[in-house]
């Protein structure tokens, strides 16, 4: 939390949330060998859902089990009554779509999910706002190389498509445990956010609670205080330019594409300080035909 500047902001935002996800949270599963048994509580629910059977056991096993309860739990802190937590979000502003089985459109991966806006139709890396990766195994400490490398993957696309990126988040979720991996230039930060089942005779109500809100004070911070130099649109286009013949590069300030076809205006200089290790990169707000856009110059 220190190192993305959101310490304070989450601290408050969790006394603020106080009781939120309390019912949410007795409707936790429990993890057996291969399996998630399901409490009456949620019964009924995960049942209507597709997601368990008469017993409460989960109809898929290991990981499957896993992104399949990521999924319906992302849909239950939606439908969660906001009312008497007036300063909370009521809702977030992305969704989830499940890659377990297709590659993300432009790509050979498939990360277990991505979260994506909701008034975007783009299903590719370069509309995802963050990943999300489930192993049935649990990671006491070390992730194991093979984990990071696939993590790393996504990241490295999410970076290659997004030009206001400054970092990226992944949801890591292991044997039921929940921690957010931040890929950054200088490498992977991560931070335990909790469980999100009962993993063991360990994991208590209240802390499957906090984990939850932990989840919830992530997935509804705007983009630009989660990832991006800026706030970003929907709809991400490209800008591109040409060098016209015996141009003296040394003496430009800014390059000016031609406006007479309407293609593109650069307007004013984000000014905003960005850390970008071993990179010099400008940004610019930009109208790219009759949108506005973000045009990143970096060397």
């Amino acid at each position: 939390m220190d190192s993305l500047g959101l310490a304070g902001r989450s601290s408050k935002f969790n006394k603020e949330a106080e009781g939120l996800f309390t019912d949410l949270a007795k409707k936790a599963p429990k993890r057996l060998e291969k399996h998630l048994k399901y409490p009456k509580e949620a019964l009924t629910e995960m049942r209507e859902a597709g997601v368990a059977d008469l017993t409460g056991k989960s109809l898929e096993t290991s990981e499957r089990a896993l992104t399949k309860h990521f999924e319906q739990l992302w849909e239950q802190m939606q439908c969660v009554d906001k009312t008497r937590w007036p300063g909370i979000e009521k809702k977030s502003s992305l969704k989830y779509i499940d890659f377990q089985n297709k590659a993300v459109s432009g790509s050979k991966t498939k990360p277990d999910g991505l979260f994506i806006s909701k008034t975007n139709e783009d299903r590719s890396y370069q509309a995802a706002h963050m990943a999300m990766e489930a192993k049935w195994s649990v990671y006491e400490s070390n992730v194991p190389l093979k984990v990071i490398g696939q993590l790393g993957d996504y990241a490295l696309q999410i970076w290659a498509e997004q030009a206001t990126r400054i970092f990226v988040p992944i949801f890591l979720l292991h044997g039921g445990k929940l921690w957010l991996v931040v890929s950054t230039r200088r490498g992977l930060m991560i931070s335990p956010l909790g469980s999100v089942i009962f993993v063991d005779k360990h994991v208590e109500l209240a802390g499957i609670e906090n984990a939850l809100k932990r989840l919830w004070f992530f997935a509804t911070l705007r983009a630009s205080e989660f990832g991006h130099v800026c706030e970003i649109l929907d709809d991400f286009v490209g800008f591109a330019f040409s060098e016209p013949k015996n141009s003296d590069t040394t003496k430009i300030s800014l390059a000016q594409p031609p406006t007479d076809d309407g293609i593109g205006v650069i307007r004013k200089r984000i000014s905003r300080p960005v850390r970008i290790i071993r990179r010099s990169s400008y940004m610019y707000r930009v109208t790219f035909e009759g949108k506005d856009a973000v045009l990143k110059l970096t060397w």
